[in-house]
């Protein structure tokens, strides 16, 4: 989704996750109305993850113990848990910083771990409220390619949204501009050369 500040993108993702109640309409996520179920059954039942705009990890936590923590939440065997863990920090590449707390990462690092603390679960559908806020172009690009990743390899649907059409269009299937609340256009966009 694009669109300027206020055009109603967080509103929505809101009202999809369940922590708004739309005051019209009905959210449905695969052919089942969802409007009236609480947001944690929601998300657990149809696999949604959300990785906020700003925050979204435990700024005094070390990456590993904000990975734990939400495993703790969703994992029962101890085994699987660190497993899982162990995992994720392997394929988000977060190696070199595991020990460190989340408030000593750079921007990157942050959307990193909260894309890493999103997966832990069996996570389906993604929602990514402007992951490309306030990244430096090589941050962008690393979360682009773990965005197509995502898609391409782990089949998870991913939802976007962003103000900045560069960033937002090279790394999506489909899109749509929003304005005041209302799209204003949609389709795919057109694929470059680049590939991630």
């Amino acid at each position: 989704m694009l669109g300027p500040n206020g055009a109603g993108k967080s509103s929505i993702y809101h009202s999809i996750i369940g922590l708004v109640k739309p005051t019209f309409g009905k959210i449905i996520i695969d052919g089942i109305d969802v409007t009236n179920i609480p947001t944690h059954q929601r998300c657990t039942k149809f696999g949604i993850s959300w990785v906020p705009q700003y925050g979204g990890s435990w700024s005094d936590l070390t990456v590993y113990d904000n990975l734990v923590a939400i495993a703790e939440l969703h994992i029962k065997s101890k085994e699987e848990r660190l497993a899982k863990v162990n995992n994720l920090i392997r394929k988000f590449e977060l190696q070199n910083v595991v020990n460190l707390k989340s408030k000593f990462l750079s921007g990157g690092q942050v959307r990193k771990l909260t894309l890493a603390m999103s997966m832990v679960k069996n996570t389906k559908i993604l929602i990514l409220d402007e992951p490309f806020a306030a990244l430096d172009p090589q941050s962008v690009r690393m979360i682009q390619q773990i965005i197509v990743s995502l898609q391409m390899f782990e089949k998870i649907s991913v939802s976007i949204s962003d103000h900045s059409s560069r960033d937002l269009l090279s790394c999506v299937d489909n899109a749509m501009v929003l304005s005041e609340g209302k799209i204003v256009a949609k389709g795919t966009p057109p694929r470059s050369d680049k590939k991630y």
